[in-house]
């Protein structure tokens, strides 16, 4: 249906109750496609935020979310794209009337401006999605625990310390188990199992010299930032008076090691759970972060007809028969001509 060029797009805006994500008080009737947009970012901490321009007819109701959703009636097809909280609301006079202008964040960015008032305890023993659940709930927002999410039982108490907001204690709770933290277009926090994106399979194929491409012809883009590229993974655990590290570098063989380009770049990870507490797991964990750390940062940037890629979908990009696994590191949906920008990383 994707490559259908008669498809019959439908963009609905719903004002939706923040304390009931499933109620819906009303949809906004005179919605402004042209220039709003959606934007999802796969290394962004709050990962979608967009835009809508609305006539102001008086509909808006404050203190609404806004659920953005797409329809395609003659594929019964319907997804809700993303469900975001204005940050920021602009009226204007224009000739044809008022418009309302919304600036839209994820429910991560809400979480983002909440503080602890008081210490946060994961106690002794504890799994890591009582912990998710117990700071959504803190934070009265609605949390997912996907199927497969890994699970990690606290070796010792936590303590997360007065300051901290809640979004960096959920990251730092995923983190630990080896979970991703994300969201869903129904507007709640979602917590679901990490994998290695050269380790997945494709979700999407991209072939620009198909005759039935949904590939623009308005160019592909294709960079490299091989200054950002890691030669060496630093692990620190800290545990009181107990402090390990170790190292892991690229084989010198490596077109980003020192012996290749004459410096080292290295990323540090900071770890306060890791059992056992031995040399010997730190030197593990090193090796693993590692092959994160020094993948390559070559990436494409291509704009094709609107189809429902997110970011962190695998896109397998097909062109002359070479075929190259990439990330979806940043997708801009364009709501007016419904066309997306995306930004591919390889991986």
């Amino acid at each position: 249906m994707w490559r259908d060029g008669g498809r019959v797009d439908r963009i609905h805006a719903l004002m939706v109750d923040p304390h009931s994500l499933d109620t819906v008080r009303g949809e906004l009737p005179d919605v402004i496609l042209d220039g709003c947009s959606i934007t999802e970012g796969y290394y962004t901490d709050h990962r979608v935020s967009g835009s809508l321009r609305v006539l102001d007819t008086g509909s808006w109701l404050d203190g609404s979310w806004v659920r953005i959703v797409h329809e395609c009636p003659g594929y019964s097809y319907r997804e809700e794209l993303a469900t975001l909280i204005p940050s920021k609301v602009a009226r204007t006079e224009r000739s044809g009337g008022t418009t309302l202008d919304l600036d839209l964040q994820s429910v991560l960015w809400s979480i983002s401006k909440d503080t602890l008032a008081s210490h946060f305890t994961i106690g002794q023993g504890a799994q890591t999605t009582d912990a998710f659940s117990r700071i959504c709930q803190t934070v009265e927002k609605d949390g997912v625990v996907l199927a497969g999410s890994y699970s990690h039982r606290y070796a010792s108490t936590v303590v997360y310390e007065l300051g901290d907001t809640f979004l960096s204690d959920l990251f730092d709770v995923c983190a630990t188990a080896g979970n991703r933290l994300s969201v869903d277009g129904h507007g709640r926090i979602v917590m679901g199992p990490y994998v290695e994106p050269s380790r997945r399979e494709p979700d999407w194929v991209l072939d620009p010299r198909d005759p039935r491409t949904i590939v623009l012809d308005e160019g592909v883009g294709w960079s490299e930032e091989v200054g950002k590229v890691a030669s060496r993974a630093v692990v620190i655990y800290k545990d009181g008076d107990t402090e390990i590290s170790a190292s892991s570098d690229v084989s010198p063989s490596s077109r980003y090691s020192a012996a290749s380009r004459g410096y080292t770049v290295a990323a540090q990870h900071s770890v306060t759970e890791m059992s056992p507490a031995t040399n010997w797991q730190a030197q593990r964990l090193a090796d693993q972060y590692l092959a994160a750390d020094s993948a390559g940062t070559a990436e494409r940037t291509v704009k094709c007809m609107y189809f429902p890629v997110h970011q962190g979908d695998i896109v397998l990009w097909q062109d002359g028969g070479e075929a190259t696994r990439c990330l979806a590191k940043d997708v801009d949906v364009d709501l007016g001509g419904m066309t997306v920008a995306l930004t591919l990383k390889e991986v």
